[in-house]
């Protein structure tokens, strides 16, 4: 197994594959497929409530995609925008596929959006990822503890959302997950026992970035 990367490295992997001719919007469909396989192996989601709670950069995006690939898989699929609109173009181009897949997307709103997420049989934590530190700004923050107030098994894009990707420092409230779907390498946050902790059984997938 490679070793474990930092944020920044990670980053300059992507870069490496970009220059390579791979897109960034492909390393985003990539990363979605796999986490979708992984949830659908694991959790056969079919005729399940998934909610995916999105962030608004590219960890969203991953959310995007992989609420895309449950709903085809046969998934009761609802987003949840923890941050607002998605910021970068993949996010946006997969945001948008959504909308034309008739996914419904909502704003986090505590008084709405709490009941979906305790009636939801899984959710998807796509919030924040490796460029997380520090801790949650409103409304992520509420967002967060109502993901971590349901019952419902909890599946992390990256890493869950408050972990630090690289020291393994975890914020208030991180959220703690059921399963983490990590992408092309393991970030060196997810190898203390903080981290392992919080990500509970860690997935590696390939997405071909090496």
């Amino acid at each position: 197994m490679k070793a474990p990367v930092s944020a920044q490295e990670m980053k300059e992997i992507e870069k490496t594959a970009a220059s390579r001719g791979i897109s960034y919007l492909t390393m985003m469909e990539n990363a979605g497929i796999a986490a979708a396989e992984e949830i659908i192996k694991e959790y056969k989601p079919e005729g399940k409530i998934v909610i995916i709670a999105v962030g608004k950069g590219n960890n969203g995006g991953d959310g995007y995609v992989v609420a895309r690939l449950l709903q085809a898989a046969g998934a009761m699929v609802m987003i949840i925008m923890a941050e607002g609109l998605p910021v970068t173009d993949s996010a946006k181009i997969n945001f948008d596929r959504c909308l034309q897949c008739g996914i419904e997307v909502v704003q986090y709103e505590p008084q709405t959006s709490d009941p979906f997420f305790q009636g939801a049989d899984f959710i998807v934590d796509a919030v924040y990822g490796a460029g997380f530190h520090g801790s949650f700004r409103e409304p992520a923050a509420s967002a967060i503890r109502a993901i971590n107030a349901s019952d419902a098994k909890k599946i992390a894009l990256d890493l869950p959302s408050g972990l630090n990707a690289d020291t393994g420092e975890c914020a208030p409230d991180a959220v703690q997950a059921d399963t983490t779907v990590t992408f092309a390498r393991l970030k060196k946050g997810q190898t203390t026992a903080e981290g392992l902790q919080l990500c509970g059984k860690l997935v590696l997938k390939d997405i071909g970035l090496e």
